[in-house]
């Protein structure tokens, strides 16, 4: 029992995390800092397997949700992760139409 309550606050970690990284991503892709070689290889190296979390964590929070286990923690996942699908959507829209 002690390690799936570990696993979810894990979770809900890597999802506030994977949200405060794409954030700063876009915020330094409209203001970029003086050293960009290092936001571009950091950028680079997480944003793949940050978007690849998200989709797991989005799937299993709602996996976990309808199988009614401990949902107060798995809606905050799911929100959390809901947050950053929809922010990186909106920031890929505004993108393209500019």
């Amino acid at each position: 029992m002690e390690s799936s309550y570990s696993t979810q606050k894990i979770l809900l970690y890597l999802s506030l995390f994977s949200l405060v990284y794409f954030i700063l991503i876009v915020y330094w892709s409209y203001s970029p800092p003086n050293s960009t070689n290092t936001i571009r290889f950091i950028g680079e190296l997480l944003t793949i397997p940050m978007l690849m979390l998200i989709i797991f964590n989005f799937i299993y929070a709602l996996f976990q949700i309808l199988k009614k286990r401990k949902t107060k923690i798995f809606i905050t996942i799911l929100a959390l992760n809901l947050v950053s699908i929809v922010f990186l959507i909106i920031v890929t829209i505004n993108q393209l139409n500019s």
